[in-house]
């Protein structure tokens, strides 16, 4: 199916391709994908593994730990791996509802005009405004460290910008002749 500006959904991707750094760019990109989604299967040790004996702690990178290990005997390829899954899950899931609110809020603001849009917008610049960062630094103290509350306040903190954008092309739609209004 051809997008709006003619060109395939996947141009960018060929484009991209098409390039020996974007094709670099691209396989390292899946190759860190794989690892980080696959990580477990593919280093089956268990991830919070404690060393034996002292000879096991701070080990420089061998055959049989490619990173070495910490001060606890852990592998640290093995926590890398661990660690990456975790992010792209707290960046996936605050991603998406960043996304939900603001298009949603967006939608709405751009869609019914006067108060609503009023209040929605004003609601939004009050969050643009805030500083994000102690924001999420106090609400990860209040509600405590996990991935859902990572993932929530990340999320709820990230879309006033989706809003804007979202209401501004909808306002733009509204202003054509062919969009009917019921």
């Amino acid at each position: 199916a051809a997008s709006v500006l003619g060109r395939s959904r996947w141009s960018w991707l060929r484009a991209l391709w098409a390039e020996h750094l974007g094709r670099a760019g691209l396989l390292l990109l899946g190759t860190v994908l794989v690892l980080v989604l696959l990580g477990p299967v593919a280093f089956p040790f268990h991830a919070n593994a404690f060393g034996k004996s002292s000879a096991s702690i701070l080990q420089s990178p061998s055959s049989a730990h490619w990173l070495g290990t910490d001060e606890l005997g852990r592998d640290i390829l093995r926590q890398t791996l661990l660690g990456g899954r975790i992010s792209l899950l707290v960046g996936v899931s605050a991603t998406l509802i960043a996304i939900v609110l603001g298009a949603g809020l967006g939608l709405v603001s751009g869609y019914f005009a006067g108060w609503r849009d009023v209040t929605i917008m004003r609601v939004t610049d009050f969050f643009l405004v805030l500083p994000t960062l102690p924001l999420i630094v106090a609400l990860a103290a209040l509600f405590g460290q996990s991935v859902l509350v990572t993932s929530l306040v990340i999320g709820l903190t990230s879309w006033p910008q989706t809003a804007r954008i979202v209401r501004s092309q909808v306002l733009s739609l509204r202003e054509r002749p062919l969009v009917l209004r019921i």
